[in-house]
């Protein structure tokens, strides 16, 4: 699970942004929504609100970005310093829990297009413990600071019980050879040392259980993988997806020789097996979807997807082909849910809400925060209000807002002020607002002061130039007729 990320000079964000997951011991309520571990306490869940163009994005690609360079994927890796300032260096961090313990790992990067200066010039990766009084120790296990290239400083915490281990000065010998294009557990020298090949093993790890996605242009390719090959988690999809009350009795993917159309609905019979509908010769009878030649010419090249079968009213039909935006959007997302939920994952989702009902984002919502969720975590987008819920779903750590160029007003000030912050993106937690300056209590409706901008973080839009220009459009067309 993760427990915290840091962002800073990056895209959109021009100072140190700070993303908490640490669940707020004082809050008592729904504690299902909580993993206790070893003294970091976190939320299984995590949203973060805003209008559009708010920094959201951003900050999911922040967190795609430190999962591509933990994975060694830096020459894919969206590395982006803040856009509209004049450093080229930014920094990423993150903290998480890995088999029982909590570590830390950073990274700046110079992202100037000199050869000599473009790369990695700092990363460090920390053990995070607590006393039992709660007291924090972050004990170093390496650091690699290029920020001085004469005098570069590194350092390694070397367990003299491992066999093989070597003391700073090989480590650093070693480090002078690593190039600046990589991080420090992708080089084949610095693998020499023990406790180098127990980081890589850790940051690595915990990378594969991370899944980034965005609703925009979330691929069917999970789902239909789950489906064709056995997997594990294929009859919980299935499940989830007919739960989902969208309208489908069963989803399972036919390979080609086993699926075939008929022209006359009338002579088409089934019988029903677990999981599957078949013809009684074993062939699935699948009915005609007419007027989608043009989507059939746009997935052809993808058979798989093709293959996709969802059941409704009793009728097979290519899933691709029949059903809408939002119910493929929900089949392709139900693969990702229950692997991590059942598998321990992260998730982390991009407008989450895009092409789902609120009643369905709700309860995928309520599925991560239930007490049979020992492991999964979700970390999402969203812009629909309606999720607001500290009532019955959330907990106040864990809803959070991004603003964009701040303008905040609030309508209870007497001179009727707006506090102005610009050129800069800000994220802020609901738990910063209190009961006793703020009025909010971990039980408040948040709706009404979300609506009129008490939390700040929505968009004023205004047309009222723009309508204006359209009646007097509309007034001298009126005159240019009468004459």
């Amino acid at each position: 699970m993760i427990i915290s990320i840091s962002i800073n000079n990056y895209a959109i964000f021009a100072g140190k942004e700070d993303f908490s997951l640490i669940a707020d011991a004082r809050n008592k309520s729904f504690p299902c929504n909580v993993f206790f571990g070893n003294g970091f306490n976190v939320v299984k869940t995590a949203g973060l609100f805003g209008g559009n163009n708010s920094g959201k994005t951003c900050f999911v690609r922040a967190v795609r970005c430190i999962r591509d360079v933990l994975l060694g994927k830096v020459d894919g890796a969206d590395i982006t310093p803040y856009c509209f300032g004049d450093s080229k260096i930014c920094s990423l961090g993150v903290s998480f829990l890995y088999d029982g313990k909590a570590y830390r790992y950073e990274f700046k990067y110079d992202a100037s297009t000199d050869p000599v200066r473009k790369g990695f010039l700092f990363e460090r990766f920390q053990e995070l413990n607590k006393d039992k009084y709660g007291n924090k120790k972050a004990n170093e296990i390496f650091l690699r600071d290029l920020h001085n290239p004469q005098r570069p400083r590194c350092r390694v915490s070397v367990d003299k019980s491992d066999e093989g281990h070597c003391n700073d000065m090989a480590f650093a010998y070693a480090i002078e050879r690593v190039p600046r294009d990589r991080i420090l557990i992708y080089s084949d020298e610095i693998l020499e040392i023990p406790v180098l090949r127990k980081a890589k093993a850790i940051l690595i790890s915990f990378a594969n259980n991370i899944d980034v996605i965005s609703m925009k242009d979330i691929p069917l390719d999970k789902t239909v993988r789950v489906l064709k090959n056995e997997d594990p988690i294929k009859t919980r999809v299935v499940s989830f997806i007919k739960a989902s009350d969208i309208g489908i009795d069963d989803c399972f993917y036919m390979e080609p020789d086993d699926v075939c159309q008929s022209s006359d609905r009338r002579d088409i019979q089934y019988q029903m097996s677990p999981g599957e509908w078949r013809h009684p010769q074993g062939t699935v009878m699948i009915y005609p979807v007419t007027g989608m030649d043009s989507q059939y010419d746009a997935i052809k090249n993808h058979e798989d997807q093709y293959n996709l079968i969802s059941v409704h009213n009793g009728h097979p039909v290519r899933s691709r082909l029949f059903d809408s935006e939002g119910s493929l959007k929900l089949i392709a997302l139900a693969s990702y849910i229950i692997d991590a939920v059942d598998n321990g994952k992260v998730l982390v989702v991009d407008e989450l809400d895009s092409s789902l009902h609120y009643k369905l984002t709700r309860s995928i919502l309520s599925f991560f925060n239930l007490d049979s969720n020992v492991n999964g975590q979700l970390i999402f987008t969203a812009q629909d209000a309606m999720q607001l819920n500290i009532q019955r779903l959330f907990r106040k750590d864990q809803i959070w807002f991004t603003v964009n160029h701040a303008d905040y007003e609030d309508e209870d000030n007497e001179n009727n002020t707006t506090v102005r912050d610009e050129d800069i993106v800000r994220l802020y937690s609901l738990n910063m607002f209190t009961a006793q300056n703020d009025g909010i209590r971990s039980d408040s409706y948040l709706l009404d002061r979300y609506s009129t901008g008490k939390l700040g973080s929505i968009p004023r839009p205004n047309y009222t130039d723009l309508i204006i220009e359209s009646l007097e459009r509309k007034r001298r067309r009126g005159n240019e007729q009468e004459n």
